[in-house]
Order: C-alpha cells, then structure tokens, then sequence
C-alpha cells in the first residue's frame, strides 16, 4: 500500500515553511501519517494529514507575523507603494514598444493593444511577486500571501458595496441572475492581479528550493 502523504499538502508545507526547519516540519506530519494509516486507514491518513497541514500553514503565518510584525508590516505596505510605480514603468515600455510597431491601419492597432494588454496585466503582478520574495528572504510566501490577501480584501470591498447598491437601485430591474453574474466576472477580473503576486512570490520560492537541492547534492 502506498503510504505517501498527499502531495499537495506535503508541497504546501514545503513552500511557506522556513528553509531551515522545512524538512523536520514534513518529517514530523510524515511520521504521524503514517502510525494514522497504520491504526486508521489509508484515506483516514489522507484526511488527517490534509487537515493538519493547512492549520500548519495558517500557523506559519501567523507565527511569523507575530514574530516579525514591524517588518512583515512594512514589507506589506511596501509592496503597495511599488506595485504602482512598477506598473507605470510596464505601461511606459509597453507604449514605447507599441508605439514602435510597424502599424498603419486602425485594426491593427486595435489587436496590438489587445495583445499588450495581458501581457502588461500579468507581467506586472508576477514581477511584482518575485520582487517581494527576493526583498522578504525566508518569508517569500508568507509575505506575498499576506499582500495578496490585503489587496483582494481592498478589490473585493468596494466590489461588495457596489452590488449593494444594484440591488437595491438599478438590479432590482436588472435582476438578481444579472448582478450575481456581474458580481462574479468582476471578481474573476480583480483577482488576477492578487493571485498573479502569489504565483511570483511562488516561483521565486520554487527557485530558491532547487537551488538548495542542488547545493546539498
């Protein structure tokens, strides 16, 4: 019977646990896990070790917001200072190189905007979170975790007084179907940059990781 703990738990731990305590934090659920198989079951085991690392997870963060919380604090504030000027900065090169662009009729200009327009929409948030995890060594997902949660909480407030209001003006004409369905693509769409933040600060991590196995082997 395969005995292995569930490996997008095991994956979880691994990226928002310190570097240096990482493997004896894995060590230890792993250990546990497998006396839970043994006594319960396998998929009992699963269950288990599902529940115990995400409570891992959440208390990482917190603990190392409550150990640190001056610095986490400006590091999360800084983030919301450089997140516009990196922006500028991409919109700048993006019309410098559309601008460029051998275009001569309006509809292909149209479709080079579209096409630079994810481009800069993705590129902003990822670089953005790899720079947050370069600037917070040993914290990379904790603290874009947190940047990213504080930015989607800042996206999804007014999002949330805003459907609100439809209902209780305008979507009572426009109906209920209507607004939930407006109230979801418009989530879709501000979540992106918050979730992209969490993907830098991710492969950042990632990269980190493989460069320490590569220097232990």
């Amino acid at each position: 019977m395969n005995q292995k703990p569930p490996r997008v738990a095991s994956w979880l731990v691994e990226v928002f646990a310190p570097m240096e305590c990482a493997e004896g934090v894995l060590g230890d659920l792993e250990e546990e896990f497998v006396g839970r198989v043994i006594r319960s079951g396998h998929r009992a085991g699963r269950r288990w070790y599902t529940r115990q690392a995400l409570r891992t997870t959440v208390h990482l963060v917190w603990g190392a917001v409550r150990a640190e919380p001056w610095s986490t604090t400006a590091l999360v504030l800084g983030s919301f200072v450089a997140a516009p000027l990196l922006s500028g900065v991409v919109n700048v090169w993006v019309a410098r190189l559309v601008s460029n662009l051998p275009i001569y009729d309006y509809e292909t200009s149209v479709w080079s905007w579209r096409v630079a327009a994810p481009v800069r929409f993705v590129a902003v948030p990822l670089a953005l979170g790899w720079s947050i995890a370069v600037v917070a060594r040993g914290r990379e997902m904790i603290i874009t975790t947190l940047v990213a949660g504080a930015l989607l909480g800042m996206l999804v407030l007014p999002l949330a007084l805003n459907v609100r209001l439809l209902l209780l003006g305008p979507g009572q004409r426009l109906g209920l179907y209507w607004v939930l369905r407006y109230m979801f693509e418009a989530f879709l769409l501000l979540s992106i940059f918050p979730l992209g933040i969490l993907i830098g600060g991710m492969l950042r991590r990632l990269h980190q990781l493989r460069r320490s196995a590569r220097a232990a082997a």
